[in-house]
Order: structure tokens, then sequence, then C-alpha cells
């Protein structure tokens, strides 16, 4: 009969470590944000109790960031829109395709369903995109958002675009302004 093991002393200090390393890393998160508000002329851009900042682009395209504090990574993501009702499963093929080897969507990105929480809503497309936190400059940051902002419009352009066409080969799949992340030889 296995025996019940104590507890060492030693919970108390990952505890804490663990908390330092959250707020670490949201810290690290808040200070991105503030330089970017500075950068677009915003007297500041701050996190939500969960974590989160959602940022609206062009009347757009919404994109939330927050931090995990388990892995250390910077999520994004955004909402591209439902699917096409009558075409759901054609337009899962496609996101399929444009997730290979990320040739339609720049690297910067996995695509993605939401749950169905409500199955009498429609499921909606995601793009989704994750990095660590502590690799990011200002820089890196920056360039990374404006990306994931640009592979998202054109996600969505495609997906109201694919929803009028009557032939979903008449729609062009988005092709993001950077190349893949794959060596061509």
């Amino acid at each position: 009969r296995p025996q019940a093991r104590r507890l060492s002393p030693n919970v108390t200090r990952i505890s804490a470590t663990r908390e330092k390393m959250m707020d670490d890393y949201s810290k690290l998160l808040q200070d991105l944000l503030n330089e970017y508000a500075r950068s677009v002329g915003l007297s500041s851009l701050t996190l939500d109790e969960a974590g989160r900042c959602c940022l609206l682009f062009d009347d757009k395209v919404s994109v939330t960031l927050e931090s995990h504090p388990e892995t250390g990574a910077l999520v994004m993501f955004a909402e591209l829109g439902p699917l096409p009702a009558e075409r759901e499963h054609d337009f899962c093929r496609r996101m399929l395709q444009g997730n290979y080897f990320w040739q339609h969507t720049g690297g910067l990105g996995t695509l993605a369903l939401s749950p169905e929480e409500d199955p009498n809503l429609p499921p909606t497309a995601l793009l989704m995109y994750q990095t660590a936190l502590s690799s990011l400059d200002f820089g890196t940051f920056q360039n990374r958002l404006s990306d994931f902002v640009d592979t998202a419009e054109a996600w969505i352009d495609y997906l109201s675009e694919f929803d009028q066409a009557k032939d979903s080969d008449e729609v062009q799949m988005p092709q993001p302004g950077h190349d893949s992340p794959m060596l061509r030889v």
C-alpha cells in the first residue's frame, strides 16, 4: 500500500517563483503595449484583469493580445468571421490548405475554428499566432503585429469574397506580403 507523501517546504518557494514569472510576462507585454501606444499617438493601452488587450484596426480587424504565463508566450488572435453557412466544409478545406507550410498565412498564424458553444450560431474562423515574449524587442513586436493584422485582414476579405462567390475556385486564396519561413532552393 503506497504511503502518503508530504509536501516539501519548496512548494511555497515554487509557487512564489511561478507568481513572479506570471507578473514578469504580464509586465513584458504591458511594456510593449506602452511603447506601441506612444508610437501610434495613444496615451495608453492596458491589459484587462484577464491579462488581455484588444485592439481594433481600421474598424475591421480586432486583435486580442495576451500573455500566457505558463509558457511565457504572447498569443495574438483575430476573429475572421462566421463560416459560410452552405459551404462550411469547403471553406474549412481552404483553411487547412492555407495552413499547409503557412503558405497562405505568411508564417504568421494558424487558421482555426472556434469551439461550437452555441449550436444555433455558425462556427467562427480565427487566425492565431504565438511567440515567446522574452524574444521580442519593440521593433519585432511592432512588425509581427503589423504583419498579423495584414494577414487577418486578407483572410477577412477572402472569407467575404468566398461567401459571395458561386464557385469557391473563383476566389484566390490570400497571399501575405512576405515569404513562408520554408527554405527555398
